[in-house]
């Protein structure tokens, strides 16, 4: 069986990260540029990026969903 990752570790981005995708061949190569010298390449394949899309829209979606329940709240006191 070959690896699924090449790497294990964690980020964390910001709003303020500026994000970059360059499309090279079959792949996406994305560059996350933080402050300093911070800086973050993924690279993902077409399968890969079809699978990932999804599950940031629902993360998204989840965001909003708790920022509106939060604001409700608000508005209610």
């Amino acid at each position: 069986m070959g690896r699924e990752i090449l790497l294990d570790s964690w980020v964390k981005v910001s709003g303020s990260c500026e994000i970059t995708c360059d499309l090279v061949g079959d792949e996406a190569q994305f560059r996350f540029v933080g402050d300093g010298s911070s800086e973050l390449e993924l690279i993902m394949t077409e399968a890969a990026l079809e699978k990932f899309v999804p599950i940031c829209a629902d993360a998204l979606r989840g965001m909003h969903g708790e920022q509106q329940a939060e604001q409700s709240g608000e508005s209610a006191q």
